[in-house]
């Protein structure tokens, strides 16, 4: 016998109720200790899962597949603008980037950085063309230096 809704709409329910659980301060402390910020994920993405197995096995209507068509689909669409949007900004930003490189002559100029693991800086002379490296020591008082 054909339904008229796919029974596997509920997870999306049961998905609304948990959120409801997890928006009042009392009960969303044991929910999250229940690992319910996981359930959403299991059951929105098994509950579209779910509407395709039965549309696809004739227990509703085949107009029932344009659920997750529309919802994986607009997923894709989103994350492909996503991508396309990141690589133009990086694009961009590398170029900008390129207008202010200043360049580095071991010759003329110093390194100076934080602290590595071992607290030294031989690792960078050692590795690269650097005839000194400056490490900021923890017990040395900061020194500002004047510009120019």
């Amino acid at each position: 016998m054909r339904r008229h809704f796919p029974i596997s709409l509920v997870g999306l329910v049961v998905t609304g109720c948990v959120f409801v659980l997890q928006a009042i301060p009392f009960a969303g402390i044991f929910v999250m200790f229940a690992m319910a910020m996981a359930w959403s994920v299991v059951l929105v993405n098994g509950s579209i899962i779910g509407v395709a197995i039965e549309a696809i096995m004739g227990r509703v209507s085949r107009l029932w597949l344009l659920l997750p068509l529309i919802f994986y689909g607009g997923y894709w669409t989103v994350a492909a603008l996503e991508h396309s949007a990141l690589r133009e900004l990086s694009g961009r930003t590398d170029a900008a980037k390129m207008q202010v490189m200043t360049g580095f002559d071991p010759a003329h100029h110093a390194l100076v950085f934080g602290r590595d693991e071992n607290g030294n800086s031989a690792w960078l002379t050692n590795n690269f063309a650097l005839s000194v490296a400056y490490a900021v020591k923890g017990n040395v008082p900061e020194v500002i230096c004047p510009s120019g």
